[in-house]
């Protein structure tokens, strides 16, 4: 073997080793960039190498070379790809030290005289070249070690950063396709395409751009098409192209505008706002400093904590009105309640509570449309106090005062701030002049988290994306600090008790605001007083030791570097205890990007979203007859809810609906057949090995079914997709979505499937069991119950499709009942089921007792499958089994005269799938029928159409199902068989239980899903599991205390409105937006971030391995970002807990009486309706022109005119609330 050789082979090996130390052949192909070369390419690259090493160095063995391993191996292939070989070439673009090692164009076109310099790689000149090599030291090579790996790998990751784009119209073909020739014309017209973008982005005179992104989205999506039907070779290398674009992509970064933006609405700032900025003036000294106010909102918080205050009265005074002699005197004596009026006392409070915030609100808002919402102001909520709630002139004046107080204390910080910051650097803002704040729907919405709800942090949240969409910088919210520098953290670290001060929520806080004090050379708050002593001594010494750092080693700024039309915000760790643990959420208590970035348009658009839903919900919260029942202690309000289901249920399995209801949600799809097969096979594709699971009886995969929550946990998944697309983006991602991630997806598809299979699947039973019944004489007692299982199946989120089989054994059961007692407990059963899935699809509607007997009944059905009662040991259930039965064979059983005396249960079992058919009654009402889970029931008198009925089912001319349940066939007729017939013993049938301590069969039946004595305590209206979660809120805590990111206490949640959730989702949509560009920032394991990765976020921490308990690395953190555990930060980790004994314990001094006196308002058409469209204040001005007039006459009269009323009801229905505009629309209902 010669020497070239023997060095082919050692590189060989050494390539192989490499790639064994790769975690998965996915990481290698993205790090190692495997590429397939023409052979000119290859002898270009490796004359080009090979002129380098000669002036660089001389070829020595690898045992002798002083350059690493890596220097070898490139030498090495320098030598073997200069041949005319095609063989793949291993490209690690691997930038290391000028002295180690040259740079390398990554490629070189013979049909281009231009150097293509790859990015991240820079050409040095020559000069440096020959330099580098003079200064060489030849030393042994070192053995690799575990240690030189790990070194490698950060090395190769490091380079790959700087890795840029390659990609050029003469290289394409050969990067995607290597040394094939043959390419179909389906991807040559690709391939045509590509380069055309390719040759467009080379072109950009700023790829750094919009149209760079757009070009680069272009691109990935061409190839995305590229990959999906071509060879796994070429699939790699299409990944790896598409890889070199997420790269390209990610570079594009620009530098965030220099401004810090902090937002005080609602009255002036703290007097504390000095000692934040003063700690932002010294993490960005080059920042300029931004406060942005409502200067017609200084009075807004006092507004609504009067509000509030008389809101509070009213509904105490309510309570007391509802409490009896006895429970008056058990409060006034401050007795101890017991647990039955302790519970109705907070049922009371709660719901009064409830109902008299929403009252106040509307009177509220109803007075600020009258005067014109989008122009509201202190003015107008002095008129409102004086006019509506009848404040006399005192108490009108202490009002003022604080309006007064507030516009100084505010205005006064223009000195302070611009001593800090500079003259030129600090300035006050009124956010009403930005410019998204001129557009009628986006005033409306601030208008309304100020007046309705008094939500100032909702308020903001839609103000600080405004501002940055404008202005570009950094959004913060006052009360948080820039993150400490990592000198402090070492500090802090190094003088903590198993991190107490780096994690604890009042060690931070103290720590925090003595770090303040050292900044901005002002007092502590003196928090640090409430710590024991001995943590007062170690915070003593933490800050000694941070006042001798120099100053602007203290706090640490961000990388104000990030990817063009993108945000970060913040990532929040705080500890909550032991039971708790960790919450790490983001939190747009920071927020950074750049002027005019794309994203911000997604957020925007996104709280226009939830807003129109919102308005919806609200709507429906409005009506206080409503609040009233949902709340009521009287189960008998709840009955209009499960006589309407009770009716649906009779109408369902008697094979009617509604004809609304039979339209409804409908879908149209050509290829559903086709659709549905790929379905199916992705489902039985996660089954392996010699018994295949089904991943429909896992867990996982049942939770994720019964959930219905794909929106929340499957990326890509919208409301608003078919079966089509869904079953695409489940198969585009079925190798990374879990099982209960499928079973989410499977959920949304079948559901789909029912929606656009269920009437036509129930019209072809129902229209053969017409055509039989309507043939010849009447038959009185022939009927159908049609209710196919995956209707039930599906409505419940039972999730296992596998259920005919226990149903058709339920029936059998039922009927050997009838036949005992006569009643009807098949129809009984059948509605049963239906009320089981309206019951689980919407629990909120529902009693808990009505929830467990759904919850009964579902898991009967899945004991009875796991246990059939045919496969047991113990009983016998069963007379006689025959095999291989036709159709006519059973008609014969059925309908046999021996068997008149006597019930027949019929069990047909046929290739997965399971039907029942049967006989029962006398000779006098004798009845005939059958039982298809895929369609229902059916039941005549007489034989001849029972006997119709069965051959039209299943013969070829009829539905056919012998074929669709593959029923063999068998000589010598080849007529379709049964694989088996079982004749069942009814009495033990009814006996049989799955376990010793369960219901038999015949109590299963029993079972009553609707209940009409039980309580329910407190029923809301159906959410949509698609909108927002419930929130936790810790026990006995009242509706008082709810926090300011709530509208509706454990029901509805600013978070995904306009929050911090909302922001995270309209991110994700942004980079959807990408389609596979984007999906480089996309993480879908991080489901507590939206799926979003990691470089959407600052304040990234590690854990710190081998600590005791789960620790975060704060000293050496991935990014850095704020502290938000400050002296003046407002929230609180745990609940507030208030008695409530303790609200009332002084009732003498509570007035039974609150005189709560709203009256409507006139209104000015004018002011009215400042905002509305042109055309449809056009269209009232000559449709209505004495609206106005109409209006207030009708309010101010001292008389009521119910022909009047009426007629001016009509027109405000007419021309206001049937708008689609949304304010014309609320002006209208208010």
């Amino acid at each position: 073997m010669n020497i070239e050789t023997q060095n082919t082979n050692d590189v060989t090996k050494q390539v192989r080793q490499r790639r064994s130390e790769r975690q998965n052949f996915y990481f290698l192909e993205k790090n190692r960039k495997i590429r397939h070369l023409s052979v000119d390419d290859v002898i270009s690259i490796g004359g080009i190498i090979q002129s380098e090493i000669r002036r660089t160095l001389q070829p020595l063995p690898a045992t002798t070379s002083a350059r690493n391993w890596k220097s070898v191996i490139i030498h090495y292939i320098g030598l073997l790809i200069s041949k005319p070989l095609q063989i793949p070439f291993f490209s690690y673009n691997l930038q290391q030290e000028p002295k180690d090692v040259t740079s390398l164009p990554h490629h070189i076109s013979e049909n281009n005289n231009r150097n293509l310099t790859p990015t991240g790689i820079k050409e040095h000149p020559e000069s440096v070249r020959e330099n580098n090599s003079q200064t060489q030291v030849i030393h042994k090579r070192e053995k690799r070690n575990t240690n030189n790996i790990k070194k490698t790998e950060e090395i190769i990751q490091t380079a790959e950063k700087d890795t840029k784009y390659s990609l050029t119209v003469d290289n394409i073909k050969d990067k995607i396709f290597g040394h094939i020739d043959t390419v179909s014309p389906k991807d040559k017209k690709l391939i045509k395409i590509l380069k055309d973008e390719i040759r467009t982005y080379i072109s950009l005179p700023e790829k750094n751009s919009r149209k760079g992104i757009e070009s680069l989205k272009n691109q990935a999506s061409i190839l995305e098409k590229l990959r999906a039907d071509v060879s796994p070779v070429v699939q790699d290398n299409i990944s790896e192209i598409i890889s070199s674009l997420h790269s390209e992509y990610k570079s594009l970064k620009v530098e965030i505008d220099k401004k810090i933006h902090v937002i005080w609405i609602a009255g002036a700032p703290p007097e504390t706002i000095t000692k934040y900025a003063k700690a932002y003036k010294a993490a960005y000294p080059d920042f300029s400093f931004n406060l942005w106010i409502d200067p017609n909102a200084f009075a807004a918080y006092e507004f609504n904590s009067q509000l509030k205050s008389v809101a509070l009265e009213h509904a105490k005074s309510e309570v007391i009105n509802s409490l009896t002699i006895e429970e008056l005197n058990v409060l006034k004596n401050k007795e101890q309640p017991d647990d039955g009026f302790h519970a109705k006392l907070n049922s009371l409070f709660e719901t009064n509570l409830l109902k008299s915030v929403l009252q106040i609100q509307d009177a509220v808002m109803n007075y600020a449309y009258t005067r014109g919402i989008l122009n509201f102001s202190d003015q107008d909520r002095i008129s409102f106090l004086k006019e509506i709630l009848h404040y006399d002139n005192e108490r009108i004046e202490k009002f003022k005062e604080v309006i007064h107080k507030n516009k100084i204390k505010t205005y006064s910080l223009d000195d302070e701030l611009s001593n800090i910051f500079g003259q030129d650097n600090f300035h006050i803002h009124d956010a009403t002049k930005l410019p998204e704040m001129k557009k009628v729907q986006y005033k409306q919405r601030y208008q309304q988290e100020l007046i309705l709800r008094g939500n100032y942090a909702s308020a903001t949240d839609q103000l600080r994306v405004y501002i940055l969409k404008e202005y570009g910088g950094i959004y913060t919210d006052y009360d948080v600090t820039p993150a400490y520098g990592k000198n402090v953290y070492k500090i802090i670290q190094e003088h903590s008790i198993n991190y107490d001060f780096l994690e604890k929520e009042h060690h931070r806080r103290a720590l925090n605001d003595e770090i303040l004090s050292i900044i901005s050379k002002e007092p502590s708050s003196g928090i640090k007083n409430k710590l024991p002593e001995q943590d007062r001594k170690r915070l003593s010494v933490i800050i000694d030791k941070i006042k001798q750092l120099d100053p602007k080693d203290i706090f640490s700024p961000i990388d104000t570097m990030i990817i063009r039309d993108s945000m970060v915000m913040s990532k929040r760790y705080q500890y909550w205890g032991k039971e708790k643990g960790w919450n790490i959420r983001a939190n747009n208590n920071f927020l950074a990007t750049h002027k005019g970035s794309k994203v911000t348009d997604f957020v925007i658009n996104r709280q226009e979203i939830a807003y129109k839903k919102l308005l919806e919900v609200r709507e429906k919260l409005r009506d206080t007859g409503n609040i009233a029942q949902q709340h009521s202690d009287n189960i008998n309000s709840l009955d209009f809810h499960r006589g309407d289901k009770k009716a649906e249920a009779n109408l369902v399995v008697s094979g009617v609906k509604h004809a609304a209801n039979k339209k409804k949600n409908k879908e149209v799809i050509k290829d559903l057949k086709k659709d549905l097969a790929v379905y199916g096979a992705l489902l039985d594709s996660n089954a392996s090995g010699l018994k295949p699971k089904d991943i429909r009886a896992t867990e996982d995969f049942l939770r994720g079914y019964s959930s219905g929550n794909a929106e929340r946990i499957v990326d890509g998944f919208r409301s608003d997709m078919n079966i089509k697309k869904l079953v695409k983006l489940m198969k585009k991602n079925i190798n990374s979505l879990s099982n209960e991630q499928k079973g989410a997806m499977a959920y949304e598809i079948e559901k789909r499937a029912l929606l656009a299979t269920f009437h036509s699947n129930v019209e072809e039973y129902h229209k053969l069991f017409n055509n039989v019944v309507s043939k010849g004489s009447t038959d009185k007692y022939a009927v159908e119950f049609l209710i196919p299982q995956l209707f039930f199946l599906n409505l419940s989120g039972d999730g296992y499709g596998g259920r005919c089989d226990p149903l058709s054994i339920l029936v059998l059961t039922a009927k050997h009942l009838e036949n005992q007692s006569s009643q009807k407990q098949t129809k009984l059963f059948l509605e049963n089921l239906y009320s089981t899935a309206a019951v689980l699809s919407e629990p909120g509607l529902y009693s808990e007792v009505e929830i467990t007997n759904a919850n009964k009944l579902l898991t009967s059905l899945a004991k009875l499958h796991a246990k059939n009662p045919l496969s047991s040991t113990l009983t016998q259930i069963w007379k006689e089994k025959i095999a291989h039965q036709t159709v006519e064979q059973v008609i014969d059983l059925i309908i046999s005269p021996k068997a008149t005396d006597n019930p027949v249960l019929l069990k047909l079992e046929a290739p997965g799938h399971a039907m029942a058919a049967w006989a029962i009654g006398n000779d006098n009402e004798r009845k005939y029928g059958f039982y298809d889970a895929n369609g229902g029931v059916v039941e005549f008198s007489e034989t001849e159409k029972f006997k119709e009925y069965m051959t039209e089912l299943f013969s070829a001319s009829g539905l056919n199902k012998a074929e669709k349940y593959h029923l063999k066939k068998l000589p010598p007729h080849n007529s379709p068989v049964f694989d088996q017939i079982v004749l069942l013993d009814g009495e033990k049938l009814s006996q049989y239980k799955t376990n010793y301590n369960d219901d038999a069969i015949k109590n299963i039946l029993d079972i009553k899903v609707f209940d009409s004595v039980s309580k329910k305590e407190s029923v809301s209206q159906p959410i949509k599991k698609d909108f927002i979660p419930e929130k936790y809120y810790s026990e006995n805590s009242l509706f008082s205390n709810y926090r300011m990111d709530s509208i509706i206490p454990k029901k509805y949640s600013t978070l995904f409105i306009s929050g911090p959730d909302a922001i995270m989702m309209a991110m994700k949509d942004y980079y959807n937006s990408l389609g596979e560009l984007g999906e480089c920032r996309i993480d879908r394991e991080a489901r507590n971030f939206k799926g979003l990765a990691e470089d959407s976020f600052v304040g990234n921490l590690k854990v710190i391995e081998g600590a005791k308990g789960v620790h975060y690395d704060w000293v050496n953190a991935n990014s850095v970002c704020v502290n938000d555990v400050t002296p003046d930060d407002a929230s609180t980790w745990v609940a507030k807990l208030e008695k409530i004994e303790d609200i009332f314990s002084n009732i003498d001094k509570l007035k039974k009486n609150s005189g709560w006196n709203i009256t409507p308002t006139e209104i000015n058409i004018s002011k009215l309706t400042v905002g509305w469209p042109p055309e449809i204040k056009k269209a009232i001005k000559e449709k209505w022109p004495s609206m106005e007039d109409d209006y207030n006459r009708i309010i101010s009269s001292s008389t009521i005119d119910l022909e009047e009323i009426s007629q001016v009801d009509q027109k405000i229905s007419k021309y206001l609330i049937s708008q689609t505009n949304s304010l014309v629309k609320w002006v209208g209902i208010s």
